[in-house]
């Protein structure tokens, strides 16, 4: 009929619209794909090469650390060495002295009894010359006489003395002997003079010393030897602190273990300002790595959209396009039974 007709007609015209509004919309929005997925290929790359420049700015900050942690090692090594030399020179010193002194047989207790025994035999001198007889000879012609086991020549003219603090005997060869016999009292003080005097060496035997002012002499130098000792052992004592020997050795060899500074041409301190420019420069392409990251996520998320979007309106105008087809397929089959000029 005329109404089918016309209404056939006026579908085919709208489907033939929305086709043409849809081809306009598709290829703008393949368009809007094919940009995007440009921003996407560049963003992908922007991110590649901030993950080369951040690898690379890694590396550079793990060796900056290295080599001031090396430095570092270097001279906590050095100044553990010179430490550990002083200790070692010290304890050295320190040994020969004990070996000094462990020579030194003499103590303040023998000391005491050398001191003791030398009072007692000034003392039994003194009363021995109090109670001692004095012989005087008078030579009137030359003489020999033997005086307790001593020969003496005396010529004529001449006089010799001796002091009898006990038996004497005296001899003229040939001729006569005499002998004097002190009384008890002078006994008495010859035997404590003879018993003072083996106290006095049985003391210095025992410290292994000469006399009394080789005694004290020993003395002087045990306490010098004592005082430096004392000293050394107190310079030991702060040269370790809280740390044993052994620990520091130890430390000492761990150290050296470590890797050698020798290749590093750079001092502590300019070694320092490159770990901070380093450090910074990886702060930095980590954020810009971030950043891209982000960058990337966004074109993905936009690629994403319009790909979307232009598969959508791509099935769309298919459909519409199919739907103008059967329509124009109607109008035709109608046409072909009865044209339009008879359809007035």
């Amino acid at each position: 009929s005329n109404t089918e007709r016309q209404r056939v007609r006026t579908e085919t015209d709208t489907r033939a619209a929305t086709v043409a509004t849809l081809e306009v919309e598709a290829q703008a929005a393949a368009a809007e794909r094919e940009t995007a997925r440009e921003v996407t290929v560049a963003a992908d790359a922007a991110v590649e090469e901030a993950d080369e420049l951040f690898a690379a700015a890694e590396q550079r900050a793990k060796t900056a650390r290295r080599v001031v942690d090396t430095l570092a090692r270097r001279a906590e090594a050095e100044r553990l060495s010179a430490r550990l030399t002083k200790i070692d020179a010290a304890l050295r010193e320190r040994n020969r002295i004990c070996e000094q002194l462990s020579a030194i047989a003499l103590t303040d207790d023998l000391l005491q009894r050398i001191e003791q025994a030398a009072a007692a035999v000034e003392r039994a001198e003194g009363q021995l010359a109090l109670v001692s007889a004095t012989l005087e000879f008078a030579a009137a012609t030359d003489i020999e006489l033997v005086v307790g086991g001593q020969r003496v020549s005396l010529p004529a003219g001449r006089s010799w003395s001796t002091t009898a603090g006990g038996a004497t005997e005296v001899e003229v060869p040939g001729i006569l002997t005499a002998r004097f016999t002190p009384g008890t009292t002078a006994l008495d003080v010859q035997a404590q003079y003879a018993t003072a005097q083996r106290d006095l060496a049985a003391a210095l035997a025992a410290g292994q010393v000469a006399d009394p002012a080789a005694a004290r002499h020993t003395d002087q130098r045990r306490r010098e030897l004592h005082n430096s000792r004392d000293q050394l052992t107190a310079t030991v004592v702060g040269l370790c602190g809280d740390d044993e020997v052994e620990e520091l050795r130890s430390r000492l060899a761990e150290l050296r273990v470590g890797p050698d500074a020798d290749d590093i041409v750079l001092d502590t301190a300019a070694a320092g300002v490159e770990r901070a420019e380093a450090e910074a420069a990886r702060a930095k392409a980590s954020a810009d790595c971030e950043t891209h990251r982000r960058v990337a996520a966004l074109a993905a998320s936009r690629l994403t959209e319009k790909s979307t979007q232009a598969m959508l309106l791509h099935d769309k105008l298919a459909t519409q396009r199919a739907e103008l087809a059967a329509a124009t397929d109607r109008l035709a089959q109608q046409r072909a039974e009865i044209p339009d000029e008879k359809q007035i």
